[in-house]
């Protein structure tokens, strides 16, 4: 009996009108690609920098005043050293917390795919693109790590279109909602005007150029031994160096032109 309702039914045995069933797809292979990472270390480094100077701060307010983005002590007096130490400052809990959650978000994905060195480079140079931005076009004081983060952003989004092939529709995915998260973020700034929206699109802007000779550029190709697709970065770290010394010369020289400007 079960053999009979098993075996194919011959075509002169239907019922009339009854029409074949078309023989379901198979499934196709899908290949997986290994691509580098690291372990974002610097990340988490840096986060906890982040905290302890903040915790710094509450017991002495005064890092507040003497790290500051001031532009009347950078311009007049020379402390250049506010540049820098700035992006380490916060004003207030809620601020060190939106900017640490932004870093642990970007941060960690960014370093992943560029490794320590680029990471770094990007996160501080862009950082202080974003300070001589905000020394440049706004008179206000300014402190947060906002600036460095959206360099980070840049790179990121960069990243992303250069491999747009690679990640396919996912890919495509993380791009569209970084837009669209630099979209709202932009939005916010220039309808909050405690932010300092000039450091940010500096720190973007400066994000995207270092990443267009730093971020990686991933090749695919295929390991004989292991049967793996894995992606290889064909940009070298001596090209990095160079393009980074080229940037912070920039940054110089941007720095000499507002000082002689003011």
């Amino acid at each position: 009996m079960s053999q009979y309702q098993n075996r194919p039914i011959h075509p002169l045995e239907r019922p009339p009108g009854a029409t074949e069933s078309p023989p379901t797809p198979e499934p196709r292979p899908t290949a997986r690609v290994k691509i580098p990472t690291v372990k974002p270390l610097a990340t988490y480094g840096i986060l906890a920098i982040l905290v302890i100077v903040y915790l710094a701060e509450l017991l002495d307010p005064r890092l507040m005043i003497l790290g500051r983005k001031d532009n009347t002590r950078i311009l007049l007096y020379g402390e250049t050293w506010r540049l820098m130490t700035a992006m380490f400052l916060h004003a207030n809990p809620l601020h060190i917390i939106m900017n640490g959650l932004a870093l642990y978000s970007i941060g960690r994905t960014v370093e992943a795919l560029f490794g320590h060195v680029r990471f770094l480079l990007i996160y501080f140079l862009g950082g202080l693109a974003a300070s001589l931005a905000s020394l440049a076009l706004t008179p206000a004081g300014s402190v947060g790590a906002s600036g460095a983060i959206f360099a980070i952003f840049g790179a990121e989004i960069l990243f992303f279109v250069r491999h747009q092939r690679l990640f396919g529709r996912v890919g495509r995915r993380i791009l569209n909602d970084l837009i669209a998260m630099a979209l709202l973020n932009l939005a916010i700034g220039l309808s909050t005007p405690m932010i300092d929206n000039w450091g940010h699109i500096g720190g973007f802007l400066g994000g995207l150029i270092l990443a267009l000779p730093l971020s990686p550029r991933l090749k695919l190709s295929f390991e004989p031994l292991s049967g793996r697709i894995v992606a290889r970065d064909e940009n070298p770290m001596e090209g990095v160096w160079w393009c980074a010394g080229v940037f912070a010369l920039g940054l110089l020289a941007l720095f000499v032109l507002i000082v002689i400007v003011r």
